[in-house]
């Protein structure tokens, strides 16, 4: 969600936004438990603004690819063409 809100993301490498998040594209990741890198982190975007500017642009650019509209499709695709093979047969 924030990638889709522009917003800049510093997380841990656990499940979920880990998965999704490359460090230093889309997101500032850090060991999991870790409370000193999670603030240097977010230190460390204050300070540089050019490296802000580029992971919530390419956070944003991302966040397409998650899109319901953009899921939707792809299900649809992949679903036509299950179908098609399926009548060849």
């Amino acid at each position: 969600e924030a990638f889709a809100y522009g917003k800049l993301v510093v997380t841990s490498n656990s499940e979920g936004p880990g998965e999704i998040a490359e460090n230093g594209v889309d997101a500032i990741i850090v060991q999991k438990g870790d409370a000193q890198a999670m603030a240097d982190g977010i230190i460390q975007l204050i300070n540089d603004t050019a490296l802000a500017k580029k992971i919530a642009e390419n956070g944003f650019a991302k966040a397409g690819r998650y899109d319901i509209k953009h899921f939707a499709a792809s299900l649809n695709e992949a679903l036509l063409k299950i179908i098609t093979i399926k009548k060849r047969r």
